[in-house]
């Protein structure tokens, strides 16, 4: 006995069409995936210095954060001074303890999220 042939469907004919700005926000997205931090270094208080791929470079205040109790062990010079750049390319100390690349990134540039990622701030 033979079976008819099924019918042929087109396998992503449901799925709803992107966006019109779908591939710019994926190339910002992109793009900054090519920014990393690459060095850190500890610096006197609660400071650290950065460099990042893209060039920028400096000093970035981290007091405002010292208080907090996950942040305790900073008061341990020794400790704060352990500051590493992480496998995720986070600022990190020993036990995992680690603050985001991006917020440091824009604390020591001035920029902001719509800055870096302007297709994401909605555009009217």
């Amino acid at each position: 006995m033979m079976h008819p042939e099924p019918a042929e469907k087109e396998v992503f004919s449901d799925l709803p069409e992107p966006p019109d700005d779908y591939w710019r926000l994926e190339a910002e997205k992109s793009t900054l995936n090519y920014i990393k931090a690459l060095e850190v270094e500890p610096r006197d208080g609660y400071r650290i210095w950065l460099r990042y791929s893209d060039g920028a470079a400096g000093e970035v205040d981290l007091s405002h954060l010292a208080d907090w109790p996950v942040f305790q062990p900073w008061r341990d010079r020794a400790f704060f001074e352990k500051v590493f750049i992480g496998e995720s390319g986070a600022v990190t100390w020993p036990g995992e303890l680690d603050l985001d690349p991006w917020q440091l990134y824009m604390d020591l540039t001035g920029k902001t999220v719509a800055d870096l990622f302007p297709g994401m701030a909605g555009e009217n």
